[in-house]
């Protein structure tokens, strides 16, 4: 918005302040000024003069040859072609070197054959409006020799406020609401503009009829004042209001649309004039109806919906309320008598309509800001006395008409002396809050510990709804760079983060870092046709109301068909990989119960040649990466047990696994995670090649193996000894699990054991029918010394006696 400095230096004493120190206090207490420009500078060198002389061109019969004087005692010869030029006139004399708003730089030269010293200026010439019909003659009594800007109260500074930073300040919208803040934040004396003229008008009308209006939608009007004036003419605007909207950048319309805009400028209340004489009946504010339509002032035919509020009389709609007026009832050159309105529509009505229909005005910005209604009355009094000013004969034709259904309570807000401190951070006495507090227009009565605030009517609207917002105005116009910043003292304690998220961090940690898994985050939900794929077309899930999209209409029950979805998409990219997730799988409660969340981790690895892994080392990879992530938690030596079994009893079991190639990992009695090869008929129903095994992980029994530990740190150093390691080949039969295998051969070892796993399993020549040669690598080491000869051979036979006590046939060779 544009601020017209010497529109404000009117309204509040600015005397020995600067333009930009009047910026500066405005961005420092109010609202941020995003720029300072001056304004009529470009007319410093054009100067006023007096006609001396003027005749007829020897060489052009339009032109004429004068001679002025700027007061200086040089005669300067002039050639001026407008037919208004005349001896003894005081006009705008631009000499040669001065450059006008238009650009043009003027030079000595000859016209027709007599040099001209500089030219005599028309209102277009120097920006001061669009006519070209004659030089602009000004009052004979002006003294020379003066900057023409300074005559025509040109010379001003235009500060232009950031809209975003007043959105919530409705006040601000209108230079007295600015000024009211200076006066409150440099303690200088505020003089607001007085209507005795209409005072005075107004007392005379009172036994007179007043205008018939009326609200027939109250949610869209909050107040409608109407004024009927009469005995008008209407025409150009003289200088001073001119002036004043083309500082706040307003195009000039004639003199009665002009006084609205003032006012709007000045007060931030908008005013619409309709003219009275082709008014029929009752004006009033009401919705729109179906189908109706409205040609607005901008020529556009527009067609209105139910939620527009407009105003209309019994014929027909006049405006678009709040936003612009209507072509058929606007007020013309032929216009002597008019209905004022006054009014206070709906914030969020306003914006609405004026987004559908593109159409955003000044009045528009205002009005959806949530005006202040107590400011209708106020406005439309400083309309009339504008217009008694401006229009000699002007009278009003009735009382005034105030439609007030609803006037707001009065808002108060207790407020302690303490918390200003407290909030503050500063010692600030109690007497000068309640003296802030004042200035701002804030009415005071104390309590025992504080005071109680009546918010004026302009700051009710949106702004200060509680006491913070009290601390923020003691603050703002005391100046924040005078607060002493202080670090905050209080007693601070360490986060303790959730034992589940502690076991997440960790568990991503293992499989990330360690175990080269790459983390996954896919949607909570999935289609029907994802759970029909997987086998878990029967079961109940928690389907959505609103899903985001048809193939997510579904909570997930398991993480197997996002995560072959994500699969699918790497494919084509790489040739296999290793993905996990976190995330919950959502049961639908039974009986009305509440739904049950279950936190799990889900792991996929994937691998695009299936004849690479006809051997199931993929399946026994993700095997061994579950037991090195249930190591990590604690668990050193989890049971695999055939089968998968589902990780919480609300849950149902895993489904769209290999019946042959999946097993469950359990800790004592928990079963804490289930792995598998997934089912042929899945893959094919993703369009997947190659081989994929998906295993899910119950992070409450992570949490749980941590607590058995407990705690989440255990320090192991690292071995001091080398480890002496050998291998081992065991047939077994096709069923019997590698990790059967593997616990085994941990328990012959015991503690002297660094570990055992499985690098190769094989079927075919040389292996008995229904057979299969399990090869693993055993790690011995000893903690206390390097391990001997002797001591790693009893070792290892140890081993092989437990293998073949288990009645497997065992074949070794050295590592």
């Amino acid at each position: 918005m544009r601020l017209s400095l010497r529109w404000l230096r009117e309204l509040v004493d600015l005397s020995g302040l600067s333009p930009q120190e009047v910026a500066d206090a405005i961005t420092f207490h109010v609202a941020e000024v995003e720029s300072v420009e001056a304004v009529g500078a470009a007319l410093e060198a054009v100067r006023t003069a007096r006609v001396l002389t003027c005749a007829p061109h020897p060489g052009a019969d339009r032109l004429r040859v004068t001679t002025v004087d700027r007061g200086d005692g040089v005669v300067r010869t002039v050639v001026c072609g407008a037919p208004n030029v005349a001896a003894g006139q005081v006009v705008c004399h631009a000499p040669v070197g001065a450059t006008l708003p238009n650009g043009m730089t003027l030079a000595l030269r000859p016209i027709r054959g007599v040099t001209s010293d500089g030219m005599l200026c028309a209102e277009d010439e120097m920006g001061l409006g669009s006519s070209h019909e004659g030089i602009l003659v000004l009052d004979p009594a002006t003294p020379l020799g003066l900057p023409v800007s300074e005559v025509l109260g040109l010379s001003d500074h235009v500060l232009e406020l950031g809209n975003t930073a007043i959105t919530h300040r409705p006040d601000l919208w209108g230079h007295v609401g600015v000024a009211r803040e200076l006066s409150a934040v440099l303690g200088r004396k505020a003089t607001f503009p007085a209507a005795p003229a209409a005072e005075a008008a107004l007392e005379a009308a009172r036994g007179l009829p007043a205008p018939s209006v009326a609200i027939d939608d109250a949610a869209g009007c909050r107040r409608y004042v109407g004024l009927a004036l009469e005995g008008l003419r209407n025409g150009p605007s003289p200088a001073s209001l001119r002036n004043r909207l083309e500082a706040a950048g307003v195009r000039s319309v004639d003199l009665l649309v002009d006084i609205t805009q003032v006012v709007m400028l000045e007060t931030g209340q908008p005013l619409h004039a309709f003219d009275r004489a082709g008014l029929e009946g009752t004006v009033r504010a009401r919705r729109a109806r179906p189908g109706e339509r409205l040609v607005t002032l901008d020529g556009v035919e527009r067609l209105l919906a139910a939620d527009d509020v407009v105003i209309a009389d019994d014929r027909r709609v006049l405006a678009l309320a709040g936003i612009m007026g209507g072509r058929d009832g606007s007020v013309s050159a032929s216009t002597t008598q008019v209905l004022l309105e006054s009014a206070c529509f709906d914030a969020g009505r306003i914006r609405r309509s004026s987004q559908r229909l593109a159409l955003r005005t000044d009045a528009s910005a205002r009005f959806e800001k949530s005006l202040d209604p107590h400011g209708c009355d106020a406005a439309a009094r400083r309309f009339v006395e504008l217009v008694l000013q401006h229009v000699p004969g002007a009278r009003l034709a009735g009382a005034l008409a105030d439609v007030f259904p609803a006037p707001p309570a009065p808002l108060e807000v207790d407020l302690a002396y303490d918390r200003v401190r407290r909030r503050l951070g500063t010692r600030i006495a109690d007497a000068e809050v309640r003296s802030r507090l004042q200035a701002l227009g804030f009415g005071i009565t104390e309590t025992r510990d504080g005071v109680k605030a009546r918010v004026p009517s302009w700051r009710a609207t949106r702004d200060i709804r509680g006491p913070e917002d009290l601390v923020e105005e003691v603050g703002r116009t005391r100046g924040y760079g005078d607060i002493q910043p202080v670090a905050p003292v209080g007693a601070m304690s360490p986060r303790r983060m959730p034992p589940s998220r502690r076991a997440e961090r960790k568990a991503a940690s293992v499989l990330s870092l360690e175990l080269g898994y790459a983390q996954a985050t896919c949607y909570s939900f999935y289609a029907r046709e994802d759970a029909e794929r997987v086998g878990l077309h029967g079961v109940p899930h928690l389907g959505l109301r609103n899903p985001l999209a048809a193939d997510q209409d579904r909570l997930v029950l398991s993480t197997l068909p996002n995560l072959l979805k994500a699969a699918g998409r790497n494919l084509p990219r790489e040739a296999g990989g290793r993905l996990w997730e976190s995330t919950r799988l959502v049961a639908p409660g039974a009986g009305g119960a509440a739904p049950a969340e279950v936190a799990v981790l889900g792991l996929l690895a994937f691998d695009r040649d299936a004849a690479a892994d006809a051997r199931g080392l993929l399946y026994l990879g993700v095997l061994e990466d579950l037991r090195t992530l249930l190591a990590r938690f604690g668990a050193r030596r989890p049971v695999v047990e055939e089968g998968p079994m589902a990780l919480d009893p609300r849950l149902p079991a895993p489904a769209g696994l290999h019946p042959g190639r999946c097993a469950r990992l359990r800790v004592g009695d928990v079963v804490i995670a289930t792995v598998g090869e997934v089912a042929p008929a899945v893959r094919r129903a993703y369009g997947l090649a190659g081989r994929q095994v998906h295993a899910e992980v119950a992070l409450a029994g992570l949490v749980a193996c941590l607590d058995a530990r407990g705690g989440e740190h255990e320090y192991r150093p690292v071995p001091r000894f080398p480890v002496a390691p050998f291998d081992v080949a065991v047939v077994v039969p096709r069923r019997t699990l590698a990790a059967s295998v593997l616990q085994v051969v941990e328990q012959a070892l015991g503690e002297q054991g660094q570990g055992a796993r499985v690098f190769d399993a094989y079927e075919g020549e040389g292996i008995p029918e229904g057979c299969r040669s399990i090869a693993i690598t055993v790690d011995l080491l000893d903690r206390e010394a390097t391990l001997g000869t002797a001591e790693a051979e009893a070792l290892r036979k140890r081993v092989l006696a437990a293998l073949e006590r288990a009645g497997w046939s065992v074949r070794t060779g050295k590592a």
